[in-house]
């Protein structure tokens, strides 16, 4: 079985409040959570959003999973990501169409070892 679920806490970060609009509303599409930068407007929405958001110092060296990107600095970002110990560290920038919300999500896939019950899958369904 195949499913999708939000990559997890994913960075958004951008010059004007109306890009930041349109990365949280494809970072909460996705079904994840959103971390700004702890300045008045990341308040101002993490007030507005309540518990949806979370804040930081530096977005680009907080425990993310992604981030995305509007910006003029966007080559120095993706070198600061890249510099981080640990996972690697995407950076999504806006494309013509928007944020790719596919980047956003993970694929998990459950398979059934028919194997453990003799190759009959209907022992593996039975009741009691």
């Amino acid at each position: 079985m195949l499913s999708f679920a939000g990559r997890g806490r994913i960075g958004c970060v951008a010059d004007d409040a109306l890009a930041l609009v349109e990365q949280l509303a494809a970072a909460f599409a996705a079904g994840n959570r959103a971390v700004l930068a702890d300045n008045e407007q990341g308040r101002k929405f993490a007030s507005a959003l309540n518990g949806h958001v979370s804040l930081a110092a530096d977005v680009l060296e907080a425990d993310v999973d992604a981030v995305l990107y509007a910006g003029a600095k966007a080559e120095e970002a993706r070198r600061e990501l890249a510099a981080r110990d640990g996972a690697l560290v995407p950076l999504i920038l806006r494309g013509e169409n928007g944020y790719n919300v596919h980047r956003l999500v993970v694929e998990r896939a459950l398979s059934v070892n028919t194997t453990a019950a003799g190759g009959n899958a209907s022992l593996m369904s039975m009741t009691e």
